[in-house]
């Protein structure tokens, strides 16, 4: 089970090398979902397990082959930012809810018809590394400079990032 792990003194640090003086607290799970609702059905079908599944088995591969950046010593190293659980995460909430009445297409009701909505997640992974995995970055990249340097308004935000280590 993944933890988040507190030291015993007053520091906002993190510790793992001590861990008797240290309090694991679990992180929050989401809601569960009924079986019968619109998004327990999505997420029971056999489209969606069989898809789970393909990712799930993977999972490594998605880590540590395809999340990578490209590091200004032109080396290509796993993310920090993208990771599988967080995708698979993002993967079960666009297909069984999604936004504004959209949902991840995963693909169609026949035999081996998951294979679709893997071939519909490539493509959308394939515009993410173009776009923002490769540089570690957020998805909302703006590159206006102003005076030869990224203003503070072009922040995305997420991560405590900074254009400037672009």
């Amino acid at each position: 089970p993944i933890t988040v792990t507190e030291t015993s003194d007053t520091s906002d640090s993190l510790t793992e090398s001590n861990p008797s003086s240290a309090v694991s607290t679990p992180i929050p799970t989401r809601q569960p979902v009924s079986p019968s609702s619109e998004a327990g059905l999505v997420l029971n079908s056999d489209t969606f397990v069989n898809l789970a599944q393909a990712l799930d088995d993977s999972k490594g591969d998605i880590d540590s082959k395809l999340f990578l950046y490209l590091t200004p010593d032109y080396q290509w190293i796993p993310s920090s930012v993208y990771r599988y659980d967080d995708f698979f995460e993002s993967v079960r909430i666009m297909a069984s809810e999604g936004v504004a009445g959209k949902r991840l297409y995963i693909g169609e009701d026949v035999e081996d018809g998951h294979i679709f909505g893997l071939v519909n997640m490539a493509a959308f992974l394939a515009q993410s590394m173009k776009e923002t995995i490769q540089y570690d970055a957020c998805d909302e990249n703006s590159w206006d400079l102003i005076g030869g340097k990224y203003p503070l308004s072009n922040a995305c935000g997420q991560l405590g990032q900074s254009y400037q280590d672009y």
